[in-house]
């Protein structure tokens, strides 16, 4: 139904996917929110030389690949008439 050329389909396709991009960019957000409250909540623990993960050029890669992985974890297996 999505596919076919009717009239607004291009519209309606939009619309059918704006809660996949929200929440897409929300999760994103609060990762990011996490990662750079991460070095001062280490340093409540006791850990006082801990890096921020995203700045750090030794744990960029690593925190990206983490994310990558765990942001597309629960999309894995999708069932056909998702499709």
């Amino acid at each position: 139904f999505l596919y076919k050329k009717a009239p607004l389909s291009g519209t309606y396709r939009f619309v059918m996917m704006i809660p996949t991009i929200i929440s897409s960019v929300l999760v994103g957000l609060m990762f990011i929110r996490f990662i750079n409250a991460l070095p001062r909540l280490m340093t409540v623990v006791g850990f006082s030389d801990f890096p921020n993960l995203l700045k750090d050029k030794n744990t960029r890669f690593a925190t990206t690949i983490f994310y990558e992985f765990w942001n597309g974890f629960g999309t894995v297996g999708e069932p056909e008439e998702m499709i």
